[in-house]
């Protein structure tokens, strides 16, 4: 089965029918995919589902996806949530969906959205101010509640990754394709070639999210697990261990492209 990864294509960023004419492109460039997986920030609140679903359509596949910050704008991590789960088309959220079984290698693909969670880097005392602080409506007007609200999104994040790749484990896989938004460990938080720094890192890593997935890795030294995410607009990869690899994707604004593919 061959799976094209897209990160943080941005579709609301583009002119008329953009989010169409790139599905179109996609497929025109991968004529033999079978589906496509979306790593977070399609648009903003009041329109990813649309957008994703015409990028569905130009493409003419299936898509599995997750939510990033900015899909919150607007919104809240809450509501966009909810929006995502109610979409039936063939736009699909990994996090309200089964397992998904890629080919017949034994590779089996789940995801969840995500959260970066402070915990890299110099935390609170970071000089960078995203506009999630004002455009997401669980951290605007947080003041010094700041920190504790992001790392309640991102602690559930986990926890709900945590159960989804246990239901994956539970079909006996070889292989673990798990897709979300933020880099889980500092590592990989990739921009320009180069680590973020500790201004950066707070906001740009899921140290949570990078734990759970090290300890599944350690429990199960049989599987393979790749992880797939984006959020930094950089690209990198890199591996822990002998069994988790994890690759970041890049992205553009108003240039959306495949960040890779997977073979299954």
């Amino acid at each position: 089965m061959k799976l094209v990864w897209v990160t943080d294509p941005h579709l609301s960023f583009l002119k008329n029918g953009g989010d169409h004419a790139f599905g179109a492109r996609v497929r025109r460039e991968h004529p033999d995919l079978q589906a496509i997986v979306v790593t977070g920030d399609i648009g903003e609140y009041a329109n990813f589902g649309d957008h994703i679903e015409r990028f569905a359509k130009g493409a003419n596949a299936r898509v599995w996806f997750v939510l990033g910050n900015h899909d919150a704008y607007g919104g809240s991590v809450a509501k966009a949530q909810a929006r995502a789960a109610g979409l039936d088309g063939l736009a699909r959220w990994l996090p309200s969906s089964e397992p998904v079984e890629l080919g017949t290698s034994g590779a089996w693909l789940v995801g969840d959205d995500g959260f970066y969670d402070g915990r890299y880097g110099l935390g609170v005392k970071s000089s960078v101010v995203l506009s999630d602080f004002m455009y997401i409506e669980e951290l605007a007007g947080a003041g010094s509640a700041l920190l504790d609200r992001i790392q309640t999104i991102a602690d559930e994040a986990a926890r709900r990754a945590s159960a989804k790749i246990d239901e994956a484990l539970a079909r006996g896989p070889k292989r673990v394709v798990f897709a979300t938004h933020v880099p889980p460990f500092a590592e990989a938080a990739w921009h320009e070639g180069a680590g973020s720094d500790g201004h950066w890192l707070p906001w740009m890593s899921s140290k949570v999210m990078g734990e759970m997935l090290l300890e599944k890795a350690h429990a199960n030294p049989q599987v393979s697990f790749e992880v797939l995410c984006g959020h930094t607009h950089g690209k990198g990869e890199v591996t822990f261990g002998e069994n988790l690899f994890v690759r970041t994707g890049d992205a553009e604004y108003r240039a959306p492209r495949v960040c890779g593919v997977v073979e299954a």
